[in-house]
């Protein structure tokens, strides 16, 4: 039993008692209203004998009255009461009484009516307080009643979600004991197979070992084989350039006459070999017997090409201490009778030393000179034309386009710098593989530039005012050539 129900079984016991003590002192009272009446009705039958006892009757009313109050009998105001009060002073026996109804009535709240403070009205109270305790009681009993149906579910939802956790437990335990099982037996099966994939690892190592000396032996076989062809390659190479050198290193053709002072020329090639106006040559002594080390005497360009043999050219720089003399041989690297040199150009080409590229300025002076470009690699690493082949007679080879500050700072592991200087090899290893002479951009333009009436006029930062001064139109190469003698090459001098 829980300590409510025994606190409210003591306040239940504790009221019955009070109703008891409330009984008996009723029937005390009542007793006592008894005998006042019946001394009330002995006084008045003997008031003729005894008048003395008047005042002990009306004493006794006092208490009767009294007593009817504390019954809550009777209509008393507050004023009679105290007046009913004074009189029983000095009764021991009223004042006992009286005290232990101010003990009883201090009972109910302060909040009671006077009218009610009796003990009619606290036993009105009392049950009252009984009946509203038995209604909490009730409810109490019902939540109790309540709850325990509640815990009861809870204990038998949780009894069962027990009782298949012990379950589950049960059927895990099981598997683990399988699991365990199983695992031993395929360690002990995975052991022997390491075993034995250890002594498959073993005769492999040998076998690596084995195939790594036969590879370092192989390897090295290769190589010398490989440093023989490329021996071979660069002797093949050297012998494409030496046949070519016998082959183009050649002068195309002689100077048959020469008027006006020695400002004009005329040559011994036309129309037959494909000639055309604008074409440059180097002038070289008759005497010539290599090219490639020969001194040029001056530089020409054609002006005319006056029939199938026969062609008059201007004299665009010379020397006056080596005059053109009929017989003399004619040169352009650019040049061939009946075709077209070709060439591939790689790199920064600057023609005038400004350290910019004049890459189309020089592929307008190979045309001009009837050469054409089969492959092209810019300084930044673009491809334009890439038919590079054995026909390609000349590589033009410039600055790679990566600067020696760049390459020093370790720019060059860009990726797009690594690409570039890989292209730019690439494509002079090519060009040595196919036999193409490689040659500086100084090189082909003293061959294909002329002098300072005809050279480049350089634009930009490299420009310079004496690049545009005016030229004297009274120069003698500018005069046609006069009727006679003059106006025709002299074929029986020198001439084929």
């Amino acid at each position: 039993m829980s300590g409510r129900d025994r606190n409210m079984f003591a306040w239940q016991a504790y009221v019955i008692a009070m109703s008891i003590v409330s009984a008996l002192m009723l029937v005390g009272l009542f007793f006592l209203w008894n005998y006042a009446s019946t001394q009330a009705k002995e006084a008045e039958t003997a008031k003729a004998s005894a008048s003395t006892s008047s005042a002990e009757l009306g004493k006794a009313k006092l208490k009767s009255d009294r007593l009817l109050s504390m019954l809550g009998q009777g209509n008393f105001n507050e004023t009679e009461l105290e007046t009913i009060k004074s009189a029983m002073v000095g009764d021991p026996q009223m004042e006992a009484l009286e005290k232990s109804y101010d003990t009883d009535m201090s009972l109910l709240g302060a909040n009671v009516e006077a009218a009610n403070r009796n003990y009619a009205g606290l036993a009105k109270t009392l049950m009252d307080v009984i009946k509203d305790r038995n209604i909490e009681h009730k409810k109490f009993r019902d939540r109790e009643d309540q709850m325990r149906a509640e815990l009861t579910t809870v204990i038998d939802r949780e009894t069962k979600r027990a009782n298949d956790a012990e379950a589950k437990r049960d059927q895990l335990a099981t598997e683990l004991a399988d699991l365990k099982t199983q695992y031993q037996e395929d360690r002990t099966k995975l052991t022997g197979e390491m075993e034995q994939l250890k002594d498959r690892l073993q005769a492999a190592n040998d076998r690596y070992t084995k195939l790594e000396t036969e590879k370092k032996r192989v390897e090295d076989t290769l190589t010398a084989e490989v440093n023989k062809l490329k021996d071979v390659v660069a002797q093949q190479a050297a012998e494409i350039v030496r046949l070519r050198y016998e082959d183009f290193d050649t002068p195309q053709g002689k100077i048959v006459n020469v008027t006006e002072g020695g400002n004009v020329v005329w040559l011994n090639i036309g129309k037959r070999a494909g000639l055309k106006e604008n074409v440059r040559f180097a002038v070289l002594s008759s005497d010539t017997l290599k090219v490639t080390d020969a001194k040029e005497k001056a530089k020409i360009i054609i002006t005319k090409v006056v029939d199938n043999d026969l062609a008059q050219a201007r004299v665009i720089e010379g020397n006056i201490k080596q005059p053109i003399l009929p017989g003399d041989f004619v040169y352009s690297p650019a040049w061939q009778p009946g075709r077209k040199v070709h060439f591939a150009l790689v790199g920064l080409l600057d023609a005038d030393g400004d350290g910019r590229d004049d890459r189309e300025t020089i592929k307008n002076l190979i045309a001009l000179n009837g050469g054409e470009v089969d492959f092209e690699l810019t300084a930044e690493g673009r491809t334009v034309k890439d038919e590079m082949s054995i026909n390609t007679r000349y590589l033009v080879v410039g600055p790679s386009g990566v600067g020696a500050e760049a390459l020093a700072s370790g720019d060059s592991a860009n990726t797009s710098v690594k690409k570039l200087v890989k292209d730019y090899n690439a494509a002079k290893e090519k060009a040595k593989e196919l036999g193409v002479i490689e040659i500086s951009v100084e090189k082909l333009l003293s061959y294909l530039q002329g002098g300072n009436a005809d050279k480049s006029i350089p634009l930009g930062s490299a420009v310079r005012a004496s690049d545009f001064k005016a030229e004297n139109d009274d120069k003698s190469f500018f005069r046609r050539p006069k009727p006679g003698v003059d106006s025709l090459p002299n074929r029986t001098r020198g001439g084929n």
